[in-house]
Formats: C-alpha cells, structure tokens, sequence
C-alpha cells in the first residue's frame, strides 16, 4: 500500500501569487469561488438555466461497464433522479451544443491565468472553447467516479464545487504514465486510517511496480476549487450527492502541446471529411488562425 500525500491547499490566493509559487502542482483553493458566477448556484437555479438539455444518465461507479444508459432532461433528472434511489448514477454534459450559455458561468477561478480569457477574442472562445471540451458539469449520485485519467490536449484544469463531497486522488504525470497505459489502467482502493490515506492497487497494467509511485489526496468541499496543472492524472469519487463544474485553461506551459494536438485532430477531421469534434463548422477558420499567428 502506499502512503498519499495531502493535497497543497491554500485558504486564499491572488492571481500573481498563485502563478509565481503554486501553479506547477495541484492545489485546492478553498475560497476558490471567490466572485465567481457559479457560486451559490442550486439545483433550482442550475435547472432554469439548464433544464431543458437532453443529457445522458450512466452508471458512473464504473463507467466503462455501461451497464445502464438513459436519455432525459437534465430537469428530469435533478428532480426525479438525482436525489432519488441511490442508483449510482450520473451525468455529464459539455459544449453549446447540450448547453447554450454555459460558458456565461464558467469563466476561469480568480486565481488562474487562462490565454482563453485574457487574450483570445468572444469569437474564439464561442467556438473553440464553448465547443471543443473545455466546459464540463457533473452531477452524481454517491460514489459516482471518473476513473483515473489524464485530461485531454494537455490542457490544464479546476473542479469548481457548487455542492456535496469528493474524494480526489492524484498522481503526477509520470506515475500516471505507469499506471495506466494504452491497453489498461490499474485498480486501486483508497483507505482512510489514523497513519493516513493508503492506496492500494488491487490490478495493473503487465510489468507495473507500485513501489516508488506517489499517490495525492484530498476532499472537495462546496465552494472550494481544486485546480490541476497538464497531465495529472486524477480519479475523483462523489461521496454524496454532488454537483462539479470544470474548466480548462492554456499559458505559457502547455500551448504547444494543447495547439500541436488541437490542429492534428482537426486535420484527421478534414482528412476524414468529419465534423466530429471540429469547432470550426460554423466559423470562419481564417478568423481563428489569425489570433494565434
């Protein structure tokens, strides 16, 4: 078994402090949604934004079984389903498509730089941002999980808390590489005791050693905002009903990577004559190209 490391966690921060000491590891924020339009934000409130977008229900204890899968508004679900019979379930929605103005309440915490929000006009952001991935909510039942992953186009990103508990379990970008890897990714059962929080990992990927592997901890409470730099691994589990917006950001550390990966699928998507995840099928490409170059 392996000891965790609690979570770097900050009461408070400014946008200058949190870029020159904090920005390299994960750290939780717990003012994190200091000034922020999501905060205070209910089911109610969330439901009269929102109500009207069909979402996916899903078995999210282990979404990769898909052992159930339904189809209803999200209306539907806050009041039927999610403080219902505890059937474990969840669900996830993203992009204008599902839901129009969900960017309006999404911008970045306080305290994060995003190249996005500081430099890229309305129109990038409408349809890249918007539209590729990069705005997330997810609203559970307990013991709702993710799984462990490493989150898409080396983006950088924070779960913001509107409500309930999660439990979060990090590992840096290189112990993510060896526990997970192209064909599976390992197990493992988080046990809280008097020495601390033991993660113990039950299957693995062939030739995986946990010895040397450091796992991090910590609990997401409402109103805190955890924020996680590129490539770090995380599996997150609802420990009550809980409802989590996410948003990604680029700077200096990771635009390459996020523009260099952005342009090779949007390449595959012509090649292939897709529009399947190009946001560039109601805008002008030329008019984007122009704020990067």
């Amino acid at each position: 078994m392996n000891l965790a490391i609690p979570i770097k966690t900050l009461e408070t921060t400014t946008k200058e402090e949190f870029k020159t000491l904090h920005r390299d590891s994960p750290v939780l924020v717990r003012d994190g949604l200091k000034g922020h339009p999501s905060k205070g934000m209910t089911p109610e409130t969330i439901s009269s934004l929102f109500g009207g977008a069909i979402v996916t229900v899903a078995d999210e204890v282990d979404p990769d079984s898909c052992s159930f899968s339904s189809s209803c508004s999200l209306e539907k679900f806050l009041s039927e389903i999610w403080m219902g019979p505890d059937l474990k379930l969840g669900t996830r929605a993203f992009s204008t498509e599902l839901i129009p103005n969900l960017i309006d309440i999404l911008p970045p915490p306080y305290f994060c730089e995003d190249w996005f929000e500081d430099y890229f006009s309305i129109h990038w952001k409408n349809n890249v941002v918007a539209s590729s991935n990069h705005l997330w909510f997810f609203i559970g039942q307990s013991d709702c999980a993710s799984g462990l992953h490493q989150d898409h186009d080396g983006v950088h990103t924070t779960l913001l808390q509107i409500s309930g508990t999660k439990e979060v379990v990090l590992f840096s970008p290189d112990d993510t590489s060896k526990i997970c890897n192209f064909d599976s990714c390992a197990n493992f059962n988080v046990t809280e005791a008097s020495e601390g929080v033991t993660v113990e990992f039950l299957t693995a990927p062939a030739g995986f050693d946990s010895a040397g592997i450091q796992p991090y901890y910590g609990k997401l409470h409402a109103g805190e905002v955890l924020y996680l730099p590129s490539q770090w691994g995380h599996f997150v589990k609802a420990l009550n009903p809980s409802i989590t917006f996410s948003r990604d950001m680029i700077d200096d550390r990771n635009a390459d990577h996020y523009f260099s990966s952005f342009f090779a699928q949007l390449v595959l998507n012509m090649e292939s004559d897709t529009e399947v995840n190009s946001p560039l099928s109601n805008t002008s490409f030329s008019q984007l190209m122009e704020e990067i170059f």
